[in-house]
């Protein structure tokens, strides 16, 4: 399956996997089940394009209104650097890195990135959040 990138219009071509999980995804996101029934785990090996997927995912999910916002956690910096740009480039859509030090993350704008560490130390803030807005929350 082709797609093309927002930013440079330049098509990414999915890998088999990416694409039957991606329709997979989406079905069971539609399926009807409460929000607490509707986890989906892509599992796939390292260098694999779990990124990727998950970004094309989120961007068929937010132009089909599904969604409003995305958060991302990741398990160190490099990894939610990784996610910021990976993501940038295929939803044209900026994601803000957030860190513990942060404080009000409401006015950070709709899709954010963070390490599992400063969600434990913002979780009030990230529940509120998740909650303000239809979100797709990938991990």
């Amino acid at each position: 399956m082709n797609i093309n990138l927002q930013d440079n219009n330049s098509p990414l071509r999915l890998r088999r996997w990416q694409t039957n999980a991606k329709s997979l995804c989406i079905n069971w996101y539609n399926s009807g089940k409460t929000p607490e029934h509707r986890i989906f785990l892509a599992n796939a090996a390292p260098g694999a394009g779990k990124t990727i997927f998950a970004s094309v995912v989120a961007l068929e999910m937010l132009k089909n209104k599904m969604v409003d916002r995305v958060v991302v956690i990741a398990p160190r910096e490099e990894v939610v650097s990784q996610w910021a740009k990976e993501y940038t480039s295929i939803t044209n859509r900026s994601m803000t890195k957030v860190t513990g030090t942060d404080c009000d993350i409401d006015g950070y704008g709709l899709d954010l990135c963070v390490t599992w560490n400063s969600v434990e130390t913002l979780k009030d803030s990230f529940q509120k959040v998740c909650k303000k807005q239809p979100t797709f929350l990938i991990c």
